[in-house]
């Protein structure tokens, strides 16, 4: 009804010049089950995709909580599902600093191998005026999101085509194995001596790890397309990069 209507959601404009400006185009609208208004969007941009940091603002305790979403042009943005969805960025417990509303400042700081996201923190709801100050939030290197195999069940992964320009890297993490399989672009079928048996398996915890089969490594392969069919047993990928 009306009250759907008026929900808040999130708009782009677009300029060459910061002076003439494109209408707006709505890019997110609350869904059933979203709290009441998405109050704004923190961009940032890390390897090849957009990340954002949604602010969502419930009316009831007017408390103000992040979701982190995912864009490749930044207008289609990707959501996980609601029963996926674990706190990105939220008002802490009952009578903390920060319990009433987070607001993400900007883009993470990158020190060795550890993402830093400062962010504003009031102790109040959107309701009040209270004491506002300056939280950090931490996260190993590009563990933004993952892709987890269920338990007992491999997880495949497989990508569209690219071009190979250099080795294959890996974040990722593993109590089982995951293996990489090249597969041509045309045909999708494996590449002799590329299979994921040929595949030199990865267990551990890794924030880049070349992946090899055998003696070889992807950069071998260079100018080729190909795809990558990746195989999760009890693990989880949060990115890869070819380099």
């Amino acid at each position: 009804g009306l009250h759907h209507v008026n929900r808040r959601r999130v708009a782009v404009k677009e300029s060459p010049d910061l002076k003439s400006w494109t209408h707006e185009r709505t890019v997110i609208v609350p869904e059933e089950g979203d709290p009441t208004d998405f109050y704004g969007l923190t961009v940032f941009r890390r390897g090849d995709l957009f990340f954002g940091s949604l602010q969502l603002y419930e009316t009831e305790q007017h408390h103000i909580s992040s979701e982190l979403i995912w864009s490749g042009d930044g207008f289609s943005w990707q959501r996980l599902p609601q029963q996926a969805q674990k706190s990105w960025l939220a008002p802490d417990k009952n009578g903390a600093w920060d319990d009433g509303m987070v607001f993400l400042y900007e883009k993470p700081v990158i020190v060795n191998n550890e993402m830093r996201f400062y962010y504003n923190g009031t102790d109040t709801p959107h309701t009040d005026f209270g004491v506002s100050a300056i939280g950090l939030a931490t996260t190993p290197l590009d563990r933004l999101i993952g892709a987890r195999a269920l338990a007992d069940t491999l997880g495949r992964i497989i990508t569209r085509p690219m071009r190979v320009n250099g080795d294959l890297f890996i974040n990722a993490e593993a109590r089982g194995n995951i293996r990489v399989e090249v597969r041509s672009a045309v045909r999708d079928e494996p590449m002799e001596g590329w299979t994921a048996a040929d595949c030199t398996p990865f267990t551990g915890d890794t924030l880049d790890l070349n992946v090899r089969w055998g003696e070889k490594t992807l950069k071998d392969l260079n100018g080729q397309i190909i795809r990558l069919r990746f195989s999760l047993d009890e693990a989880t990928l949060y990115s890869f990069d070819i380099r």
